[in-house]
C-alpha cells in the first residue's frame, strides 16, 4: 500500500507509488492517500474537507465529519490529522474527484484533484447481514467500477463458506456440482460480480466475501432460518379401525420452507410412511405442497397394524413423536360394537 502526500503549496512532495501530473494526484485503487492542508494551517485549528465532482468544481458534501447521507461511502476510511491533512484509506475509483480544504474561521480554501486508476468495488465495503428462510433465494449484490482503459480481470473472486473460492473462469460443471445448479453468476464484463443463490438450505449459511484484490472486499453474513418444530412431545391419539387420524407436525414460523422431511413408523424398523410404501398406498396424505410449513400426516382406513409411534423428522436434525392407539371392533350377534367402555349407572353399584 502506498502513501501519497499532496502538499498544497508551491512544491509538491509525495512518496514512491503515486504520480503527480499537471497538478493532480494519481493513485491506484486499494491504496491510501494523504491530502495536506499545510499552507493554510498557520493560525487555524479546524478545517473542513469537501468533495466535488470534477465537472462542477463546487463543493458538494462534507467528507469528514462524514456527511449523514452522501458521505457514507467514506465511513471508517477517512481521518483528519493534527496538521489538518485528510487521510483516505482503501481508495476506490468512486473517490476520484476534487477535494477542498476550507478553514472554519475564514473563507480561505485550497483544492486538489485526485485520480484513482484501476478497478474497485462499488459502494460501501464492510459486512452486510442477511437473513432468509430455507427454500428462499438470496441476491448478494457486488459490483465493480473501473477507471477509463481498465476492465475487470481474474483477480475478482468470491470466497464461499468452507473455504471454497470461485471466479468467472470456473468450469460450469464444477459450479453446478457445488450448488446443484442453485448458484448463478453474472457477466463480469459488465462489472456485475453478484451472486444469486436459490432454494436455500441451512447448509448455505455462512460468510460470503466478494474480493476485487487483496485490499478490497465486501462481506455478506448469510443466516438461513430452518424449521423449528412447534411441538416435540404430543398427547397420544386414540382411534378405531376404519377411522382416519391427523398426526400434527409443523414449523413454528409459517414462512419456513423445510427442504426435507419424512414420517416413519418406529415399531416397523423405521418404515417410511408414504404413498410409495405398499402398506400405506392410497391411505396417506400430506399438506406441505400447498403450505410448506405444515408437515402433518393424514392416515385413513386405519387398521390395528397401524398402531405405534410415528416420528416426524425434519432435515435429519429435529423430530417429534406421536403415539397412535388403534382399537378394534367386537361382533355381538349381528352388531359391530366399538371396543370402548360405558359408565356404570349408580343403581348397579
Amino acid at each position: 500500500m502506498c502513501l501519497c502526500v499532496f502538499l498544497l503549496c508551491a512544491g509538491l512532495q509525495y512518496t514512491t507509488g503515486c504520480e503527480v501530473v499537471s497538478g493532480f494526484v494519481i493513485c491506484s485503487a486499494g491504496e491510501s492517500v494523504l491530502l495536506s492542508c499545510r499552507d493554510i494551517n498557520s493560525g487555524h485549528t479546524e478545517v473542513q474537507w469537501w468533495y466535488s465532482d470534477p465537472q462542477t468544481y463546487t463543493p458538494q458534501y462534507s467528507v469528514f465529519p462524514v456527511d449523514a447521507v452522501k458521505g457514507q461511502r467514506y465511513k471508517d476510511r477517512v481521518q483528519i490529522l493534527r496538521n489538518l491533512s485528510l487521510s483516505i484509506t482503501r481508495l476506490s475509483v468512486e473517490d476520484a474527484g476534487i477535494y477542498w480544504c476550507k478553514t472554519t474561521e475564514t473563507d480561505k480554501e485550497r483544492y486538489v484533484e485526485l485520480a484513482v486508476q484501476g478497478c474497485s468495488l462499488s459502494g460501501n465495503e464492510g459486512s452486510v447481514e442477511i437473513s432468509r428462510y430455507s427454500g428462499e433465494s438470496v441476491f448478494l449484490s457486488c459490483s465493480v467500477k473501473c477507471s477509463p482503459r481498465h476492465e475487470p480481470d481474474s483477480k475478482f473472486r468470491w470466497k464461499l463458506p468452507n473455504y471454497i473460492e470461485i471466479n468467472h473462469t470456473i468450469n460450469p460443471t464444477e459450479l453446478r456440482r457445488l450448488y446443484q445448479g442453485r448458484l448463478h453468476m453474472f457477466d463480469i464484463s459488465s462489472g456485475n460480480l453478484s451472486l444469486l443463490i436459490s432454494d436455500l438450505t441451512e447448509e448455505d449459511e455462512g460468510l460470503y466475501s466478494c474480493w476485487s484484490d487483496e485490499n478490497q472486499h465486501k462481506n455478506f453474513r448469510l443466516t438461513v432460518k430452518g424449521c423449528t418444530l412447534s411441538e416435540t412431545e404430543r398427547e397420544p391419539e386414540t382411534k378405531y379401525t376404519g377411522d382416519s387420524v391427523l398426526l400434527s407436525c409443523s414449523c413454528e414460523d409459517p414462512n419456513t420452507k423445510p427442504e426435507d422431511f419424512r414420517w416413519t413408523h418406529v415399531e416397523s424398523s423405521g418404515t417410511e410412511v408414504s404413498s410409495e410404501t405398499p402398506r400405506y398406498k392410497d391411505r396417506v396424505h400430506t399438506f406441505h405442497k400447498t403450505t410448506p410449513s405444515n408437515l402433518s400426516l393424514l392416515i385413513s382406513n386405519l387398521t390395528e397394524d397401524d398402531q405405534g409411534t410415528y416420528r416426524c423428522t425434519v432435515n435429519n436434525k429435529t423430530s417429534a413423536d406421536t403415539r397412535l392407539i388403534v382399537k378394534g371392533e367386537t361382533v355381538v350377534g349381528s352388531k359391530i360394537i366399538k371396543d370402548f367402555c360405558f359408565p356404570v349407572p349408580n343403581y348397579l353399584e
